[in-house]
């Protein structure tokens, strides 16, 4: 991913992933409970006549929103029933931020709130989802793998552009909560450049020309909390700066 304007070049890697996937419901005919408690096993088996079988996308509580089918040439996909005028469609919204945030703040506070939301976002661990599908930068593997595309790219492009213009950032949906203080905290303010770099040394001392010390990441930027090396990326890339375009003051 590129973003470049005429003073500055940021090539970006990207790593996400979802917090959570709204789960498709049907209302089911029989009960799942009776007079003496939960029924004690449930078989898979296929819902009997789906085409004409109301589907819904489950938010927190008991609200949920409406699917319709909709045919595209020789494939079927699924519709919000309802959302075709704006004030509809501000309200379905508004429900799905609203249970996010829910998410999020059960997910910031290690689950000692919304506790009971825990099973509906990824990565949460147990037998329902493997951590590997951790939400947004927290998998560790693509902290590692981000890390070092952004060596990469730096040693490729920002070292080699001769006008100093190329900037590197790692970018996602949701900044790593869990692990950011073991993974990435260590690399706020670290620099590092090449051994042939070195101008002169004197015992312990030595002298580098200061284009010639990058760091591991210009921008790790995301939609819940971001960092920056550098006032002009911050002023360029900012929620804040994104929220004063928007009208916001």
């Amino acid at each position: 991913m590129i973003i470049f304007n005429n003073e500055t070049l940021v090539l970006c890697e990207v790593k996400a992933s979802p917090l959570y996937l709204l789960p498709v419901c049907v209302l089911h005919k029989k009960p799942l409970e009776d007079e003496n408690g939960p029924v004690p096993t449930h078989k898979i088996t296929d819902v009997p006549d789906l085409d004409n079988t109301s589907l819904y996308l489950h938010l927190v509580g008991e609200l949920r929103i409406p699917l319709r089918r909709v045919r595209d040439g020789g494939s079927r996909r699924f519709a919000l029933r309802s959302g075709r005028k704006n004030r509809e469609l501000c309200e379905i919204l508004k429900a799905v931020i609203d249970a996010w945030a829910k998410m999020y703040e059960g997910y910031t506070s290690r689950w000692s709130q919304n506790e009971q939301l825990r099973w509906f976002t990824c990565g949460c661990g147990g037998g329902v989802d493997d951590s590997k599908n951790a939400p947004g930068l927290d998998r560790t593997d693509d902290i590692k793998k981000g890390i070092y595309q952004m060596l990469k790219i730096a040693e490729k492009y920002r070292r080699g552009c001769k006008e100093k213009r190329v900037r590197v950032a790692l970018l996602s949906n949701i900044h790593p909560v869990v692990h950011y203080e073991e993974y990435l905290k260590g690399f706020e303010d670290a620099l590092w450049t090449h051994e042939a770099d070195v101008q002169e040394q004197r015992g312990r001392i030595v002298s580098i020309d200061s284009d010639n010390l990058l760091p591991f990441y210009d921008m790790l930027l995301t939609l819940t909390r971001s960092w920056f090396r550098g006032e002009r990326l911050e002023r360029a890339f900012s929620l804040q700066t994104l929220y004063h375009a928007l009208g916001g003051s």
